[in-house]
């Protein structure tokens, strides 16, 4: 459910930047159907925030490996957010 729930979000995010969305149509030439049937999609380092919202646990959150914490489990980035 928590791999549902980061997907959905993701694809939100894609369709609310318009910068993701041009890269993805006319860098990567994806076509709108491509989009929608892989479920293609942004980071925007917020998915931590939206899934707790949602109520999943930390402890769910980290074993998913949806947020990365390579040191211990102190410091929490998104696996596919690149600053």
């Amino acid at each position: 459910m928590i791999f549902e729930a980061a997907a959905s979000y993701y694809a939100r995010v894609l369709y609310r930047t318009p910068q993701s969305l041009e890269y993805q149509t006319k860098t990567r030439l994806h076509s709108a159907q491509i989009l929608k049937e892989f479920r293609i999609g942004a980071a925007d380092g917020h998915l931590l925030t939206e899934l707790q919202k949602q109520g999943f646990p930390m402890d769910e959150i980290l074993d998913s490996g949806k947020k990365t914490d390579p040191a211990c489990r102190t410091r929490q980035q998104d696996r596919f957010f690149k600053n």
